[in-house]
């Protein structure tokens, strides 16, 4: 099948077109997407043929917007699924092309999915642009899926993210961008993260806090046993430590240790959280 995708997408399409109802979700998912990407429109026809529930058992699960702007879930179609996947690897080829056909077909609300995932697709590349495009046509939630896709984005400097971050204002969320964000950074600067979270007080930013350490000290052990001391913040500092500590403790790693840091590590056994 890789083959004929990478030669002849359109015979890939015209497999696609002769699997039975029961085929393998994955494959049909996978092959779709990858057509999307050298036949958009082709793919894009065959995606609103398929039948509800085609692409995983019973119907998918989507989020829609009512009319409160608030996030509500309604059960939909195969196809608006499908269109989706093939929007977004459409996206991935031709941003431009991907969103200016999500924007001409749109049908209501649940047809903002189509769109959101083009625009998440771009913001990956271009976030302010993607941002400011989806503060002007897309609900609440939506353009909270684009900002996630754009924090998460390792392709972006840890500078650029966060100055998206500033610019939303308010307490961090604790959504996968987020997540990943504050983990990414960590690993560049903690100090710096501990900073700027120190900067937006929370629960939010303390759950953030200890996530990124304790990525930190999976990935570098050695660096995060010492370096986590740096941070300024008392809070942050102390959430960071340990942090630090319980994945030492957890992954039973002995490293070079800050004072601190082996006193909580110390702390931890003595309470019986290892062997």
């Amino acid at each position: 099948m890789n083959q004929i995708l990478a030669k002849h997408p359109e015979v890939a399409l015209e497999l696609l077109a002769g699997l039975s109802p029961s085929a393998d979700h994955g494959l049909l998912k996978d092959t779709l997407g990858r057509v999307a990407g050298k036949l958009p429109l082709e793919a894009m026809a065959f995606a609103e043929s398929l039948p509800a529930g085609a692409l995983g058992t019973g119907a998918s699960l989507v989020f829609v917007i009512d009319g409160e702007d608030q996030l509500s879930r309604q059960l939909a179609s195969g196809v608006d699924e499908a269109r989706t996947l093939v929007a977004r690897a459409w996206a991935e080829m031709d941003p431009a092309a991907a969103v200016a056909w999500a924007e001409q077909t749109r049908d209501g609300a649940r047809g903002e999915s189509a769109l959101a995932a083009t625009v998440a697709v771009w913001g990956q590349d271009e976030p302010e642009a993607a941002m400011e495009y989806a503060r002007a046509n897309l609900g609440t939630a939506w353009q909270s899926q684009v900002m996630d896709k754009a924090l998460a984005s390792s392709g972006l400097s840890i500078d650029r993210r966060r100055a998206l971050a500033e610019a939303q204002g308010g307490i961090p969320g604790l959504s996968y961008g987020y997540q990943t964000f504050a983990i990414q950074w960590a690993r560049e600067d903690a100090v710096g993260l501990g900073a700027w979270l120190a900067e937006r007080p929370g629960t939010n930013t303390d759950v953030l806090m200890d996530q990124a350490a304790r990525s930190w000290a999976m990935y570098e052990e050695a660096a995060a046993a010492v370096g986590v001391v740096e941070i300024a913040d008392p809070a942050m500092r102390r959430i960071a430590i340990d942090g630090v500590a319980k994945q030492l403790v957890e992954a039973r790693r002995e490293v070079e240790m800050a004072p601190e840091v082996r006193a909580a590590v110390e702390a931890l056994k003595v309470e019986g959280r290892v062997e």
